[in-house]
């Protein structure tokens, strides 16, 4: 709505855009399973859709299993080419697209609301509600309760539930089953599922062909013979028959031997594949035979380990053991080295006090000798 203008004199535009493009911008894909997302649809769209396009999941198909999703599209030349192109690719799934078919609707009279007849044919004065069937001239018609005047049901009188409006919708879908030349020609109308009855889901409009059938199955200019082809007639028929038949026959043997060089070609890369994987089975074998003598040494080595250091166990503690009374030994030897170390230095010190009275006493007598010898 961006190129509608925003006011008008004094009237300000607020523009409301339909929910749905018309039928010939949309599109249909078909049984879609409820495991792919709208989100993949999308991606998937935009790898072949350049035009802008809305999808939307049709409620009325959906089931345990799948859906249908309605997808419009701004441009016509790129439904056109993507209804060429019959499917759609989507995650390892080829969907079935169709053109949408839109449900034919009823032209209605505005003032009384039935389906038999237009505004023009009516003849009384008084427009009815569509909610509560009174006059709409009579009060505010906005927030009335809604009553169905035709069927005295809780619906508006306009609603496809109501009865009246159903049976002549099937009525219209049954006259045109019967005489489908009233619609233009190449021009399909979708069926709903409650008015099929077990037949097709749309009416054709084929004028040509229903002109056709009409006609009568025999006319006098049918009765007679047509007349026989003269012998040249017959000849040159027969040398186009040979010459058919012998292009046929070139045909066919080229396309054998495209397809002996196919098949050649096949039996040539599968013949690859088949080396190339039994390359890589001995490679793959060399590297698990390399890994499990690895393992096997690696096996033997902590085997190896783990009874040095059995052995080695004991005889350490042994050691030990032997250290710690060795170490006792030693420390009782130290503490009785130590005792008669203590005991020779108090010796000593006795002894020395002893040479020292002795020299006194020798020093004594040294000097009374002069005295005695006088």
């Amino acid at each position: 709505v961006s190129h509608y203008p925003s006011k008008v004199f004094d009237v300000i535009l607020n523009p409301i855009p339909p929910i749905h493009l018309p039928p010939q911008y949309a599109i249909i894909l078909k049984y879609v399973p409820k495991m792919v997302s709208c989100d993949e649809v999308h991606e998937a769209m935009l790898a072949i859709c350049y035009s802008k396009f809305s999808i939307e999941e049709m409620k009325s198909s959906i089931t345990n299993k799948s859906r249908h999703i309605r997808i419009d599209i701004a441009s016509k030349d790129v439904v056109r080419k993507i209804l060429n192109g019959g499917v759609l690719p989507l995650d390892g799934y080829l969907i079935e697209i169709v053109e949408f078919l839109a449900p034919p609707q009823i032209l209605m009279c505005t003032w009384c609301n039935r389906p038999e007849h237009t505004i023009r044919e009516y003849k009384e004065t008084v427009e009815k509600c569509r909610r509560c069937g009174m006059n709409k001239l009579d009060g505010d018609h906005l927030q009335c309760s809604i009553k169905c005047h035709h069927c005295e049901d809780d619906h508006l009188v306009t609603d496809y539930r109501c009865p009246i409006i159903s049976n002549f919708r099937k009525e219209l879908i049954d006259e045109l089953r019967k005489r489908p030349e009233l619609l233009p020609q190449n021009v399909q109308i979708f069926i709903p599922v409650e008015y099929r009855d077990g037949g097709k889901n749309s009416i054709s409009g084929k004028r040509a062909n229903y002109l056709y059938s009409q006609l009568p199955a025999s006319t006098p200019q049918l009765k007679e013979w047509p007349p026989l082809l003269s012998a040249l007639s017959k000849i040159h028929l027969n040398e186009h028959n040979a010459n058919a038949v012998e292009d046929m026959l070139n045909q066919e043997n080229s396309l054998k031997n495209d397809y002996e060089k196919l098949k050649l070609e096949f039996n040539r890369c599968e013949n690859e594949l088949m080396i190339k994987h039994e390359n890589y089975n001995l490679k793959l074998g060399s590297m698990l035979y390399l890994l499990m003598i690895q393992n096997n040494q690696q096996n033997d080595c902590i085997t190896k380990i783990y009874t040095i250091v059995n052995k080695l166990v004991p005889i350490i503690n042994d050691s030990l053991t032997s250290y710690n009374v060795l170490q006792l030994t030693i420390e009782q030897s130290l503490n009785m080295l130590n005792d008669r170390n203590n005991l020779i230095i108090e010796h000593q010190r006795s002894t020395a006090s002893l040479i020292e009275k002795f020299n006194d006493l020798l020093r004594q007598g040294i000097e009374l000798m002069p005295s005695n010898e006088q």
